[in-house]
């Protein structure tokens, strides 16, 4: 079951009746609305409007209104993580995922993202696990329509930049050779007790993969 969950005072049920799941792999589309103002949001629901509603009867949305939080949170996520890698391709999950939130879209590139995200102290991050992906997202109500239009370019307008990829592949690299080995007992320790535990299953190697799989 996928699921969409929405946290803050300003946010209606409205707008999560447009937002939808996200496939990793086909790139599946999600939105939502603030509720005042009505017209600033609507060239994005318009936009969007197809993908949402295809998708809407698959998922589940979540409302959690906090009168005295000025934050909006946002945080969708769906049945698909690393236990989903094909053999031989590990961390291929992991990959996606941060082609997502740390990457170029076909708007913006990604130092562009960083810029506009930095004066309105937001962000947006995606979390694989082994078997749900997350896509969160945080800003102050002040700055949501801005806030959203990054945000949902990330999701559903990601540009799979090669740059892009490689230095994610290289990051990826780099901590399972270097950090998770010498640099993380705790995260060491837990990698080993997976793959004890679940040896020979897809749920045996890290969330971020292998290197042979990288």
């Amino acid at each position: 079951m996928n699921a969409v969950a929405v946290k803050g005072a300003t946010v209606s049920t409205r707008a999560l009746g447009w937002a939808a799941c996200i496939a990793l792999a086909t790139a599946a589309a999600c939105t939502g609305e603030d509720q005042p103002p009505e017209e600033s949001m609507q060239g994005t629901m318009e936009a969007t409007e197809a993908e949402a509603m295809a998708a809407s009867s698959e998922s589940s949305t979540v409302l959690l209104p906090v009168g005295s939080d000025p934050a909006i949170s946002f945080s969708l996520s769906f049945d698909a993580g690393s236990q989903d890698d094909p053999p031989g391709k590990e961390g291929l999950a992991y990959l996606t995922g941060k082609m997502l939130d740390d990457a170029s879209t076909e708007n913006r590139p990604y130092e562009s993202i960083l810029e506009a995200l930095y004066p309105i102290a937001s962000s947006y991050a995606v979390r694989v696990d082994r078997e749900v992906t997350a896509l969160t997202g945080r800003t102050h109500r002040d700055n949501v329509d801005l806030f959203f239009e990054l945000y949902s370019d990330a999701y559903l307008r990601p540009a799979f930049d090669p740059d892009d990829l490689q230095r994610i592949r290289n990051d990826a690299i780099n901590y399972l050779e270097n950090q998770l080995r010498f640099a993380s007992d705790e995260d060491l320790g837990k990698a080993a007790l997976y793959e004890f535990v679940f040896a020979g299953t897809p749920y045996a190697h890290p969330t971020v993969g292998m290197v042979e799989g990288l």
